[in-house]
């Protein structure tokens, strides 16, 4: 049976993935593995939070991939229907945003 987030993944951007949860300090993070082998990363942001903090990072990688393409930055995943962030209610009805970045190489910052 599929988490609630794992099916916003798919019906939303199309991604069947495993989730595993990463640490985070005010948000919900999750490794998103498909079994194919492709990685992502499925960010749930805290409820309230401000749109434009989502926008602020999604236009800085994007501002980083045109100006440094060579440079190891993730990319954006936009949904199917070509939107670079998404609403939805989480099993409390609170309203959460959601995005998706590709993964990376490496280990996350709790390991470090």
């Amino acid at each position: 049976m599929k988490t609630e987030w794992q099916n916003v993944l798919l019906t939303q951007w199309g991604i069947d993935a495993c989730l595993t949860k990463l640490t985070g300090e005010y948000d919900l993070n999750f490794l998103a593995e498909t079994s194919g082998g492709d990685g992502f990363v499925l960010k749930v942001m805290r409820p309230d939070c401000d749109p434009i903090l989502v926008a602020l990072q999604i236009a800085a990688l994007g501002h980083i991939a045109e100006r440094m393409p060579n440079l190891p930055f993730p990319q954006v995943i936009p949904t199917l229907s070509g939107d670079q962030m998404m609403t939805h209610s989480d099993l409390d009805g609170e309203l959460r945003l959601l995005w998706v970045l590709q993964r990376l190489p490496g280990r996350t910052f709790s390991e470090a």
